[in-house]
């Protein structure tokens, strides 16, 4: 039998696959297959996992037919590459036969690897959720057998990064989504990610450091609140509205707290209030330039009037809690030397000094306004020579009362001088005699006191030419006629006098040592008390009539508050200021029983400024 008859036969009557068994049909004649098929064919991929999909292309030429077979026991004859997939692990050989239209074929194989399928799974943890916006919230790739993933953050934002972070600007509940993405599929997770917004608390505050009790003033400037706590530190109860006002009673330093609220939470802001107490001690600067403090008074509405020298006489107005206000400059010829002054009894005060050209004394009034009331010069007697103005005080006629010396015209001795100016500058002038004045000596009163029963207690050193000095207190009547003389003793100096009813103290120095010595009415010692290494020293009566002593010691000011009747040390108090050195140079009452120390401070580089000192009634100072 003809081949090509048995090949056709075969063909037709078996399998495909299974009968004859033959690939290629060859005849000894050549023309046989003059145009033989050829079978080629490509697949997608040679390994995949189960479930996978492997296309195939058919690329084969001269056919017309074709006969697959998958490997797995099915087969096809489709002309159209078909997709294969496989539903179990195994290596399958894909065979093609390409078929001629004359019945020639031919065959090509591929082998495809075909793995268990291992699925995805996406999954993801969160770190930050619940944050405040704009917050940024970290998410943590968990997914298996993944290799590509996608996310969706909810807010319109993407990423494509394993492991992402993302920053969420407003508050809201964002879905959350993870596309994980394997070679046998797909897989989604997502979770709902809840962004809060907290509020921002903050606040600011005026009119802190003023002086307790004031009132500040606070003004919430907090962010996404609706609702407010404030607690002022002071143990008040809190208040929850938004700009209050809160009266601090006393000095202290309040830490003031404001918690601001929402639906989702508080947030807390602290800050530090300073209340200051009517006491404190700070140096002041008055035109950057030297000061050299003479004396200060109150005022009625508890201002400080300090007079000063600095380039001729000034004064300044500082307020209770130490600011510097108005300043003042006086003309004033008349005053060439200072040397005393007295609180006037209205917040102004009193001077007195000399004129050298004449030599007359001197008595000025500056007025609790800062303006000058009058200025006065003078002679004692109205004949003198000259007269010196040396020790002012104020009588209980509200007259101030001018002690010095003169010589009478056409020379001789020098008595002490004594004279009665107004408020309003009239003067009435009287003198009196020191008893025991020789006809060389040199008497002047330097200081004077007013005694409860309307006698004035002056002090009059009489210097005798070539010989140390006397010194003399002597008594006068309410016009300043002399009654009499008590000797202290040659080579006493003594600075200041001040009385309390009939009992007059002294501040004496001798051989550079100071002490205070208390004498009757009648001039008589009572008793001395040392003051050791305290020098430049100021007296003064209390309100509740014992004595107050302020002077230097070791650059420092101490100040000590004595029984007037047994001298004992009531209180006592040290201020030190540092980088210099300070001289106390007056003291007077507050108007809360406190005191005003008006002092002079030298800085370490010598400038020269001017210290102030409020105490409370036992000398307490900030």
């Amino acid at each position: 039998m003809n081949v090509r008859i048995v090949v056709l036969l075969c063909f037709l009557t078996s399998a495909v696959f299974n009968s004859c068994n033959l690939e290629r049909i060859e005849d000894s004649s050549p023309n046989l297959c003059p145009n033989p098929p050829k079978s080629i064919f490509l697949v997608s991929t040679d390994m995949c996992e189960t479930t996978c999909q492997v296309s195939l292309t058919n690329n084969s030429t001269n056919a017309t037919s074709y006969a697959w077979d998958f490997g797995d026991g099915s087969n096809a004859t489709l002309t159209t590459p078909p997709v294969k997939s496989y539903a179990t692990a195994g290596t399958y050989t894909i065979r093609l036969i390409a078929i001629s239209a004359g019945g020639c074929r031919d065959t090509s194989t591929h082998e495809i690897v075909v793995t268990q399928a291992v699925n995805v799974s996406a999954s993801f943890t969160v770190i930050n959720d619940g944050c405040s916006a704009p917050c940024t919230v970290q998410f943590n790739n968990t997914s298996q057998n993944a290799t590509s993933y996608n996310w969706d953050f909810g807010d319109l934002g993407t990423s494509s990064t394993a492991s992402p972070s993302h920053t969420f600007l407003t508050k809201g509940n964002y879905t959350v989504r993870l596309i994980a993405t394997g070679p046998s599929g797909k897989d989604t997770a997502e979770t709902t990610v809840a962004i809060i917004k907290l509020p921002t608390a903050g606040f600011t505050f005026s009119n802190d450091n003023c002086v307790g009790p004031c009132s500040v003033q606070f003004t919430e400037t907090s962010q996404d609140e609706t609702a407010y706590s404030w607690d002022f530190g002071d143990g008040t109860a809190t208040v929850t509205t938004a700009n209050p006002s809160h009266t601090f009673q006393t000095k202290g330093t309040y830490s003031v707290r404001l918690i601001a609220l929402n639906v989702d939470g508080a947030d807390t802001i602290t800050q530090t209030v300073t209340i200051k107490s009517p006491n404190f001690k700070t140096v002041v600067d008055v035109n950057n330039a030297d000061v050299s403090p003479l004396f200060g008074v109150v005022k009625s509405n508890g201002d400080f009037h300090v007079l000063f020298q600095q380039n001729g006489y000034k004064s300044v107005l500082i307020s209770p809690t130490g600011t510097v206000g108005n300043l003042a400059t006086y003309s004033l010829p008349d005053l060439e030397e200072f040397h005393g002054a007295i609180a006037s009894g209205d917040g102004g005060m009193g001077l007195t000094g000399i004129l050298y050209s004449p030599l007359s004394a001197v008595a000025v009034k500056i007025s609790a306004s800062q303006t000058l009331s009058f200025s006065k010069k003078f002679s004692f007697t109205g004949t003198s020579q000259l007269s010196y103005g040396q020790g002012i005080g104020l009588n209980n006629a509200g007259q101030f009362v001018v002690t010095g010396s003169y010589i009478p015209t056409g020379g001789g001795d020098m008595f002490p001088g004594f004279a009665l100016v107004s408020q309003n500058g009239t003067l009435s002038t009287n003198t009196y005699v020191n008893t025991p004045v020789a006809t060389t000596s040199a008497v002047y009163g330097t200081g004077i006191t007013q005694l409860s029963n309307n006698d004035y207690m002056v002090v009059a050193p009489q210097w005798t030419f070539g010989g140390n000095p006397t010194t003399y207190l002597v008594r006068t009547g309410s016009t300043g006629l002399h009654i009499q003389n008590t000797n202290l003793g040659t080579s006493v100096n003594v600075e200041q006098i001040v009385s309390v009813t009939t009992t007059s103290f002294l501040v004496r120095s001798s051989s550079g040592s100071y002490s205070i010595s208390r004498h009757s009415g009648t001039g008589a010692v009572q008793s001395t008390t040392s003051l050791g290494s305290i020098k430049s020293v100021v007296l003064f009566i209390a309100n509740d009539g014992n004595l107050i002593m302020c002077g230097a010691l070791n650059g420092d000011i101490i100040m000590r508050k004595y029984n007037s009747s047994s001298m004992a040390v009531i209180w006592e108090k040290t201020y030190a200021e540092a980088g210099g050195t300070a001289i106390p140079k007056s003291v007077v009452h507050t108007l809360d029983n406190g005191y005003l120390i008006c002092a002079a401070f030298t800085s370490a580089t010598n400038q020269k400024r001017l210290l102030l000192i409020r105490t409370d009634a036992t000398g307490n100072a900030d």
